[in-house]
């Protein structure tokens, strides 16, 4: 089939000669959005990541459009609705950023547990370990894993090298699901969940159900000196009640990579409560192999989508997932 690709975002360049090679494909990785509404009706395909919003008024005019492909997982800035209404079938790269996300969790886990930023700076001001805080080991804590997809599994796969306990909620998935996932103990209610975990944290996509899912009723069922992870969804986490929440000191640590507005800007988080954040600016998938494999994840669903067959990432465009 004779098709015509449009790229909108970058892409490793051993993955775009591929795309060129086979198929009539344009990349224009810094196109506007008023520019792409001038040429988008030209495509049957479109190649994205998250720097465009692909709204109602932009797929009004691609009038040949038949397949999205988002590099990457969140499809937050995509018009789902819309997209049903034009049958327009939409895919993500959902094996891509297993493996980035995962590392940077536990990466963040053990920075907190192991003060390495105090390590560091005692090292560097020649005190060595005066006055160091001892550390903390993963063996025997609990981790409560919200969502146990691809990366919610994967996480459970870790921490059981580390000697965690699992807990896991997912009222999404399957007995049969819930098997093959390397999970302790299930939750069938998020508060037991929350109070019983040493560390939270949120593998979910963004629905009716979970936008907003962490809020104070969350925060409050949450164990003392917990540590609460978003490297999920920005808006899954009510941004104002956790900033205004009273009791936030009873936090190890609250680690972000994602946030309800983006680019996030400290400001936004008072000053004296800074110190109980780890933030990073949503690097979870922020690496060379990552934006490899989703390029050759993007490969793998034109051809399924070419050759008839299923495919891998497709969206669910009533559930947006």
């Amino acid at each position: 089939m004779n098709v015509k690709i449009l790229i909108i975002d970058f892409i490793c360049d051993a993955i775009l000669k591929e795309l060129q090679d086979r198929y009539e494909a344009d990349y224009f990785p810094e196109i506007t959005f008023d520019e792409l509404i001038g040429v988008v009706e030209k495509y049957d395909i479109l190649i994205i990541s998250t720097r465009i919003p692909i709204n109602a008024k932009l797929l009004e005019r691609a009038r040949n459009l038949k397949f999205i492909i988002r590099m990457g997982v969140g499809i937050d800035h995509i018009d789902l609705s819309y997209c049903k209404s034009k049958g327009v079938k939409l895919a993500n790269t959902p094996n891509s950023n297993i493996s980035p996300v995962a590392e940077l969790v536990f990466g963040q886990i053990i920075r907190a547990y192991r003060y390495l930023e105090e390590a560091q700076s005692a090292v560097a001001n020649n005190k060595f370990r005066e006055g160091l805080r001892r550390g903390s080991e993963l063996k025997n804590k609990t981790i409560g894993i919200i969502g146990v997809g691809r990366i919610g599994g994967r996480i459970a796969k870790i921490a059981k090298a580390f000697g965690a306990t699992t807990l896991g909620y997912d009222p999404y998935l399957s007995d049969g699901d819930k098997k093959n996932r390397e999970i302790d103990v299930w939750k069938d209610n998020l508060p037991e969940l929350l109070v019983n975990s040493d560390i939270a944290t949120l593998h979910v996509p963004l629905t009716g159900e979970t936008i907003n899912m962490v809020d104070t009723k969350f925060l409050d069922a949450m164990k003392e000196r917990s540590i609460l992870i978003n490297s999920s969804r920005g808006k899954a986490v009510n941004f104002q009640e956790l900033i205004n929440y009273q009791n936030i000191d009873k936090f190890k640590k609250i680690i972000l990579d994602v946030y309800d507005k983006e680019p996030y800007r400290i400001q936004n988080i008072p000053k004296k409560i800074r110190d109980i954040f780890y933030f990073s600016p949503h690097i979870g998938a922020y690496t060379d192999e990552s934006l490899y494999d989703r390029g050759e994840e993007t490969l793998k669903l034109i051809e399924e989508y070419l050759s008839g067959d299923i495919i891998h990432g497709l969206i669910d465009l009533d559930r947006g997932y």
